[in-house]
């Protein structure tokens, strides 16, 4: 297993993970306290280290992979929220990149 695999935590544990939350809840149409709440909650319980897994997974087997975020919920088969933090949670790791054009690419070290 690549080294950049092992050792993930849930992304609710790191600051990462917390502020990619909370970049992609600025952009959630809902803005109601209680509302903001529930869909973090949800996003908390979806996003797990499994999840975080099977997408580098994807990247790591298909060389050149770059997904816009509509192309990635359709892949992953995750709703548009849970999916932007998920790759801005990569992205903050530095897994991924994300283009001007906000295609998600792997990072090449």
């Amino acid at each position: 297993m690549p080294d950049e695999v092992r050792g993930v935590e849930p992304a609710t544990s790191t600051r990462r993970g917390e502020s990619a939350i909370q970049g992609a809840m600025t952009t959630a149409t809902l803005t109601t306290a209680p509302a903001l709440r529930e869909i973090s909650m949800r996003i908390v319980n979806t996003l797990t280290p499994g999840l975080l897994l099977r997408i580098r997974g994807e990247y790591l087997e298909m060389p050149g992979l770059r997904l816009t975020l509509h192309q990635a919920t359709r892949l992953f088969n995750l709703d548009a929220l849970t999916c932007d933090v998920a790759l801005r949670t990569l992205v903050e790791d530095g897994f991924l990149w994300q283009t001007p054009q906000g295609a998600f690419l792997r990072r090449e070290d």
